[in-house]
């Protein structure tokens, strides 16, 4: 068990430092003295043009997942049931 925790941590690692290098590269800030500032009205039609559809998607899928984790938590015993519901011992 050590032996693959510690391989999963040097793995992460590893991906974090070529995370922050391909961030921080200089090549990708290479022209920001030539471009303009973004504006917000640009930002705006990236998301609800450009990323609609994906947006929708993402939602729906967040909204199923919620549905199932609480549809996974409901306690369906029998006793829990019956507390619920108000039931006694003879009825059902």
């Amino acid at each position: 068990m050590g032996l693959a925790q510690t391989f999963i941590r040097i793995l992460v690692l590893v991906s974090a430092t070529i995370l922050v290098v391909l961030i921080t590269d200089s090549m990708s800030f290479a022209d920001e003295e030539s471009s303009a500032a973004p504006e917000t009205s640009d930002m705006a039609k990236e998301i609800l043009i450009d990323w609609s559809v994906p947006l929708l998607i993402l939602g729906c899928i967040l909204a199923m997942a919620m549905i199932g984790a609480s549809y996974l938590i409901r306690d369906e015993r029998e006793t829990n049931l019956e507390y619920e519901m108000g039931w006694t011992e003879g009825e059902t």
